[in-house]
């Protein structure tokens, strides 16, 4: 891989990469045309002598050592890379790049799941070998074959949903934070106060009803029955054809919260109908809920 040409000194040159070392070309030729040209005739050369190496006689040991110096400088989390090569290093012995075949990783997976490892840790150790081999193949230009591409694949796990928990502390500092007029930093939010009424409407109801955020700030006043105690949503993410309208319980606080508010704004047809435009400077106190 080479840069552009550049003109340094009246002469037209290019750098370019050799066993990890930046080089210059100084071009013989004087106009742009002629020196491009001798620019993709060298590419041409080098590529052609690059070939002739066998690299499949190249240590294991220095082929990990130089990818992992590749991942210390380009990736953030350097040491499960580190773990995993020296997972395989320690189950299997290996001297040259050519022995890192494709049943030399079926014969680890195997050893990994005699030790009672988990599949979804085999997968990310599966992938780190991935990458090595495509680093190797796709950046530095290693004349090897991929021995997991398309022969090796991943198992099947159970996807893991975590589930997100708003503590008691987190809840009463996004009330707080509205009600305060400030920030999690303590800035003010420069929000008046039917602006900020209606912004812990929608905290109530993102809380103690379940809404989507789209879902409270559409809600009207006639879908809050308080004499059944309940609320009338109609999803967003159904088809018109099919609209579906659920019925929620009214929890007692939004409830009580609602009949103040609606005491206090009986002009309102949408329960948030007022937000401004300046609430959004309020993202830091709600965007968690």
């Amino acid at each position: 891989m080479a840069s552009k040409l550049q003109k340094k000194n009246r002469k037209w040159t290019f750098r370019y990469l050799e066993e990890q070392k930046h080089k210059r070309y100084i071009c013989q030729k004087t106009s742009y045309q002629d020196a491009e040209q001798e620019l993709i005739d060298f590419l041409s050369a080098f590529k052609a002598l690059k070939n002739k190496k066998d690299d499949s006689k190249i240590l294991w040991k220095d082929f990990c050592v130089r990818f992992l110096e590749y991942v210390k400088r380009n990736k953030k989390a350097p040491e499960a890379y580190i773990l995993h090569i020296n997972n395989f290093n320690n189950a299997l012995k290996i001297t040259y790049v050519s022995e890192a075949n494709t049943a030399k990783f079926n014969e680890y997976i195997d050893i990994r799941i005699q030790s009672g490892i988990s599949k979804s840790t085999i997968n990310r150790e599966l992938n780190t070998f991935r990458m090595l081999f495509s680093w190797a193949i796709d950046i530095e230009d290693f004349q090897l074959k991929h021995p997991l591409k398309r022969k090796i694949k991943r198992f099947k796990t159970k996807a893991v949903v975590k589930t997100r928990v708003l503590t008691s502390a987190e809840i009463n500092k996004a009330f707080t934070c509205i009600k305060d007029n400030v920030d999690d930093k303590g800035q003010s939010l420069g929000l008046d106060e039917q602006t900020r009424d209606m912004l812990l409407v929608l905290l109530h109801c993102r809380l103690y009803a379940g809404l989507r955020l789209k879902e409270a700030k559409l809600l009207k006043r006639k879908d809050i029955l308080f004499d059944k105690a309940s609320i009338l949503i109609e999803p967003q993410k159904t088809s018109e054809s099919n609209p579906n309208i659920v019925s929620i319980p009214l929890e007692s606080k939004l409830k009580d919260f609602c009949i103040n508010l609606f005491k206090r704004y009986p002009k309102e047809i949408y329960a948030t109908s007022n937000i401004q435009e300046s609430a959004r400077t309020s993202r830091s106190a709600v965007i968690s809920i």
